[in-house]
């Protein structure tokens, strides 16, 4: 098995590397369903997304006492708790087949809240996917022009965080989608 890693910021020399042992667990259905997170509101909340009242018994079941700023500062943790948490809100506000943003100008600002809360997360591995689901929501809408660049940012995200080249299974989808799209604005333009 092999695994492709992003640096998201500058790694300098003697600088101590970290990776989530969270990970792990959560892909283990018995696990997760003993920490109630199994129907987490979104898939996409694993594991980077999690606020400290699911990441903590994760850690525990490794017994591990993490030290990293966010599980020891406790104003920083509530304050990334607090953008987690809206997160998961507007992410089920935008993908909420029942209620969805009843304007283009309303999804564009739950979009550009979200996209803000997981850039202040650095919670940048998971954008591809929010992009793909915006880029739908706003073909649905009717706004081609920014279902295109959410399908284009999908596509570029897959690809610098994904680990993902050309062939790989969700670029293709979103390079289909992106195909949709411009089917649409063609379709406009008659």
């Amino acid at each position: 098995m092999t695994m492709d890693v992003v640096a998201y910021q500058d790694i300098y020399p003697g600088q101590e590397i970290t990776i989530s042992c969270n990970f792990i667990l959560v892909l283990h259905p018995t696990i997760a369903s003993l920490f109630s997170l199994a129907n987490s509101p979104s898939e996409k909340d694993m594991p980077l997304g999690l606020p400290t009242s699911q990441r903590t018994p994760l850690l525990k079941v490794w017994n591990i006492t993490c030290t990293c700023r966010l599980c020891t500062d406790p104003a920083f943790r509530a304050s990334s708790d607090t953008r987690r948490l809206r997160i998961r809100t507007l992410r089920g506000r935008l993908e909420d087949a029942d209620t969805p943003p009843g304007s283009r100008s309303e999804a564009a600002a739950l979009a550009d809240e979200l996209l803000s809360l997981l850039d202040e997360e650095r919670l940048w591995s998971q954008v591809g996917e929010d992009y793909e689901a915006l880029a739908s929501l706003f073909l649905e809408l009717g706004d081609t022009t920014r279902a295109r660049r959410c399908a284009e940012m999908a596509i570029e995200m897959w690809k610098e965080y994904g680990g993902a080249d050309e062939t790989h299974p969700q670029v293709l989808l979103a390079r289909w989608f992106l195909l949709k799209v411009k089917r649409e604005e063609v379709v406009e333009g008659l």
